[in-house]
């Protein structure tokens, strides 16, 4: 299932999935030390959300050169 688009040619650069995932854990962070447990809870949802796509079960597919440009 491919709810946050992993596939998506953008996260083929592993420092960006660790960026998005390190986004999704401050925004979590911030939430709960505002006191908003609401928001709190969605953005932490989120956050093992991302981790899981976009670090534990990301699997990259294979390109046909090192640009992948098409002409």
């Amino acid at each position: 299932m491919d709810i946050i688009g992993a596939k998506h040619p953008f996260f083929r650069i592993a420092s960006r999935r660790y960026i998005t995932v390190a986004v999704c854990a401050s925004w979590a962070v911030l939430e709960w030390a505002l006191g908003s447990p609401f928001w709190g809870v969605l953005a932490t949802g989120v956050t093992g959300l991302a981790a899981y796509e976009l670090i534990y079960t990301y699997k990259p597919k294979p390109t046909d050169g090192p640009n992948d440009a098409k002409p």
